[in-house]
């Protein structure tokens, strides 16, 4: 049975990621794995207050109320606990675990300014084995993804491992992909070199178009061009040359990440 790897600190914004990460699993047929994880001494986290002080016994019972949540809709849930970075031990869970897909929240973020963002998220992505679905707080609906916006920067793309299960998720859920293209100037006419760097994730998919949209901003552009196809979710390719910059935040894929409305879903390259 697949593993649905679902991340918590017991925020509003986990337990909404949990909710929908219940619906993905009674579509998949998977089971859920909650992880905690609280910052071991040497994470940068460990003496920040960020997170309350809690005693083991204390956040396995939230643990516990959030799984027997989840349960009461018929889907098997289990729990973990865990200290260290959190990047790290998603990741170690994930490969440990085998998850098709890690699933995490995020806060309400859009009065923050983008350089001032602390978002596990944006680590997550980079160095999970995993596709991982980041769900906005704001995002209340129940609904599987349908319509999917698929943003490509026409160049190519060394997928890693994780291009496996995305392509496993959206051959289960067969949505009409669009494939975007955002950019000031037409081009069109290179959209089908675009499409064939994209092969490995959009294999035997049925629904698939290409289009362009003329914006001068890629990650405002990604945003309209979603709300204009009426996307359930965003699928963003967060390339590795991300890892070279200064600030993780200023690639379009974290921006993407902090400011959509849509879950996003994110396959890293290898």
């Amino acid at each position: 049975m697949n593993t649905l790897l679902v991340l918590t600190d017991f925020t509003p914004a986990a337990d909404n990621a949990l909710h929908y990460a219940t619906g993905l699993a009674a579509s998949l047929q998977a089971h859920l794995l909650l992880l905690h994880v609280q910052p071991g001494l040497l994470s940068p986290d460990a003496f920040t207050g960020k997170y309350p002080s809690r005693s083991e016994s204390e956040l396995q019972a939230l643990l516990d109320e959030r799984c027997a949540r989840a349960e009461t809709s018929g889907i098997a849930c289990a729990s973990e606990l865990a200290s260290g970075t959190v990047a790290s031990t998603v990741a170690k869970a994930a490969r440990q675990h085998h998850a098709l897909l890690v699933i995490s929240g995020k806060p309400n973020t859009q009065e923050i300014q983008d350089e001032l963002v602390d978002s596990a998220s944006l680590a997550l992505v980079r160095d999970t084995p995993c596709p991982v679905l980041v769900v906005p707080e704001s995002y209340t609906s129940e609904q599987l993804p349908a319509r999917v916006l698929l943003a490509t920067d026409l160049a190519d793309i060394d997928f890693g491992n994780s291009v496996v299960n995305a392509n496993a998720l959206l051959r289960h859920w067969q949505p009409a992909v669009t494939l975007a293209y955002v950019a000031d100037a037409d081009n069109s006419n290179e959209l089908a070199a675009g499409a064939a760097h994209l092969t490995p994730l959009l294999r035997d998919i049925n629904q698939v178009q290409a289009q362009h949209f003329r914006h001068s901003d890629a990650e405002e552009g990604l945003l309209a061009a979603a709300q204009a196809t009426q996307a359930d979710w965003l699928l963003l390719v967060a390339r590795q040359r991300s890892r070279l910059s200064l600030m993780f935040n200023n690639s379009v894929t974290a921006k993407v990440l902090l400011h959509s409305p849509l879950p996003v879903l994110v396959v890293a390259e290898q």
